[in-house]
């Protein structure tokens, strides 16, 4: 099992080319690339650390799949409970299933550190590269699952999602983000999260109501008393762009193929005292409901 520590003792071996025992780590290796998945207590810790950088680790639904490619079913429920008397029908149920197809795509990373760092063995190897690697990769998918074209990478949500268009060229106004609020199912609008850049965010903070109160509530953050989350990958207001996005993201499925596996490179660097760790993973991202996300696009 990867999460046992004979496997995590042996994985901290394989980091630095000691005596490593290939049986041990028989469950983790990737037989194509010969590398290794991160021992299952670190991935806990991995994942921790992702959550704090990438918005889709902290709000999306994630989902672990064991095949590269396939489909996955969604189901849309419109059904509701009802009050039944003894005896009577139970209520039939207006739920109807979408098969929604995934891919798997990869993202990948390569760290290279002194090999005087890597043979110190009070140097904590395994957790800085833990901390690193989640820093880049949670960077990574919150770029590409908010802006991915869908061609050879994930189809993000500023481009799946449906979008409003807001009243004025060129601009962005407070009313906008009213409708925004509202073209939300009430359904939705009770777990749902804003999403835009710092400089949209600041100009928000400036809107004032008619008595000159701040329309945004700075000690909560919130906006309609729901939270704001701010990214460096969502666009400012400008004729054609999506400054804004207002969901439930729980909506958003991150279908995680393959965890961080590393593999150490020690000898493509050892020229200049470096050994070199390549980490990658495997996911995609689906909206499996459409009506759950809005975007605001300026015109």
């Amino acid at each position: 099992m990867l999460d046992t520590n004979i496997y995590k003792s042996e994985f901290q071996n394989m980091l630095r080319k000691k005596g490593t025992s290939i049986q041990a780590l028989k469950e983790g290796n990737n037989g194509v690339t010969n590398g290794y998945i991160i021992p299952g207590r670190d991935m806990g810790l991995f994942h921790e650390a992702m959550e704090k950088d990438c918005l889709f680790r902290k709000y999306a639904t994630k989902i672990a799949l064991d095949r590269a490619e396939g489909t996955i079913i969604a189901v849309h429920s419109t059904g509701t409970a009802e009050v039944t008397g003894e005896g009577q029908l139970y209520p039939v149920d207006a739920d109807s299933f979408t098969s929604i197809p995934y891919d798997s795509f990869k993202i990948a990373s390569l760290c290279k550190l002194s090999l005087q760092f890597v043979n110190d063995t009070k140097f904590d190897l395994d957790t800085y590269l833990m901390r690193e690697f989640a820093r880049r990769f949670a960077r990574a998918e919150e770029k590409v699952l908010l802006t991915g074209t869908g061609i050879e990478e994930p189809l993000g949500l500023l481009n799946s999602a449906d979008s409003i268009s807001s009243t004025e060229a060129g601009k962005l106004r407070f009313d906008d983000v009213v409708t925004l609020y509202f073209s939300l199912e009430p359904e939705y609008r009770k777990h749902a999260v804003w999403v835009m850049s710092d400089e949209t965010a600041f100009s928000l903070r400036m809107e004032k109501d008619q008595s000159g109160y701040p329309l945004w509530r700075e000690d909560y953050d919130t906006l309609f008393g729901r939270p704001v989350v701010t990214s460096p990958y969502m666009p400012a207001a400008a004729s054609g762009a999506k400054p804004i996005l207002f969901g439930d993201l729980s909506y958003f499925w991150l279908l995680q193929r393959q965890e961080l596996t590393i593999k150490p490179l020690f000898e493509l660097f050892s020229n200049k005292g470096q050994v070199g760790y390549a980490a990658y993973e495997r996911l995609d991202g689906k909206l499996v409901r459409q009506d759950a996300v809005r975007t605001l696009t300026v015109k």
